[in-house]
């Protein structure tokens, strides 16, 4: 439905008494009584678009007859659309809400954005698809809260799986009142990324994000800081509750902490991959607090497919069970102080000979243990 708003500039009242046009792909629906404008006032005339067949543009005159002597025509066309859904990119804000008797995908088609000042929020059910490429950012607060028998699903549009599929993630930065609750974040390319903010994570699975190439290094080269799953920067994001889970990036397969102050508790972090810090990579003097996690699974390809900790960072890692990951459990490198607490760390094995199984400290850091 298309509003299209119509002011009278007259002196009298204006009276619209009809609205009518020529082909089936088009319709407009009056009140009985018609709709009255006062003198310098404005009102709106819904348009309805049902175009009979997909990938077709479709024209017409809309004309509006009112008390006035002589009928005003309107060009209108439209494009029909493969899918049934509801179309959004741009600036959004307001509520998505999904109608069980009248299911409805949220189709993005480039990419939208809240902006500062501004909130959306999302109810339980909703499902967002989103064009390869796109995006979803929120530089103002978005609430998107489901339950526990009825998540939001936050997709690419096709679901063949290939790389050409994915879309580019949510980015969620400035607010701290933001919150994301039994979501689910799928095929991306950069995941979830949260920066200059604190939102909380809740519930949320945060699954098969990244790309394969951030793997493939030649020899001598430097990678970059890009986390797979989810990416902190300069947050103290509080994530509970959450499976982070078949994700790859380049420093932190599941979760990149940079230079920032998250709680990560309660969660499951497995099967992620990276070059360094398979499961958790924190760098540039980060000092997150990392409590009661399952962490397992995890690869690493050069150092620590666990919990890696380089550049002054220095986490609290307490009654976490740290096992099964390929690089080692714990890594410590570049004047970082990690703090170990009450925890399980085992049958995890290493990348190098010289690498102790479990926890590797560098000559260069230091360690808490206990």
């Amino acid at each position: 439905t298309h509003e299209i708003e119509v002011s009278n500039e007259g002196d009298d009242v204006l009276v619209i008494s009809g609205a009518g046009v020529t082909t089936q792909a088009f319709s407009a629906v009056l009140p009985p009584d018609g709709i009255s404008i006062a003198p310098e006032q404005s009102e709106v005339l819904p348009l309805k678009f049902h175009p009979p067949q997909a990938g077709e543009t479709f024209e017409d005159v809309l004309t509006i007859s009112s008390n006035y002597p002589e009928n005003h025509l309107v060009q209108i066309s439209g494009q029909g659309m493969p899918e049934p859904g509801r179309y959004v990119f741009g600036e959004v804000s307001g509520a998505w809400t999904a109608d069980p008797d009248n299911p409805e995908d949220f189709i993005v088609l480039d990419s939208v954005l809240v902006p500062a000042h501004n909130s959306l929020s999302i109810g339980p059910g909703v499902r967002i698809l989103f064009e390869p490429g796109g995006k979803f950012i929120s530089e103002g607060t978005i609430r998107a809260i489901g339950t526990v028998t009825d998540s939001i699903y936050f997709l690419p549009r096709n679901s063949d799986g290939s790389d050409e599929a994915r879309w580019q993630g949510i980015e969620i930065a400035f607010e701290d009142d933001s919150r994301l609750a039994f979501c689910v974040v799928r095929s991306t390319n950069d995941g979830l990324m949260i920066r200059e903010s604190s939102p909380l994570i809740q519930f949320c699975t945060i699954s098969n994000n990244g790309n394969e190439s951030v793997l493939d290094l030649e020899e001598g080269e430097t990678f970059v800081n890009d986390g797979g799953g989810i990416s902190l920067e300069n947050s103290g994001a509080r994530i509970s509750g959450c499976i982070i889970e078949d994700n790859i990036g380049s420093f932190g397969g599941g979760i990149l902490v940079l230079n920032s102050k998250p709680t990560i508790t309660n969660c499951i972090i497995r099967n992620n991959r990276s070059v360094a810090g398979g499961a958790m990579g924190l760098v540039f003097q980060a000092s997150a607090l990392i409590r009661s996690n399952i962490i397992y699974g995890n690869q690493a390809e050069l150092m620590c497919g666990g919990i890696s900790v380089i550049n002054q960072s220095a986490p609290q890692i307490l009654n976490n069970t740290i096992v099964g990951n390929t690089g080692c459990g714990i890594y410590a490198a570049s004047t970082s102080i990690p703090i170990l607490v009450n925890s399980i760390v085992w049958n995890n094995e290493a990348v190098h000979d010289e690498f102790n199984n479990s926890v590797e400290i560098s000559d260069d850091a230091n360690a808490l243990i206990s």
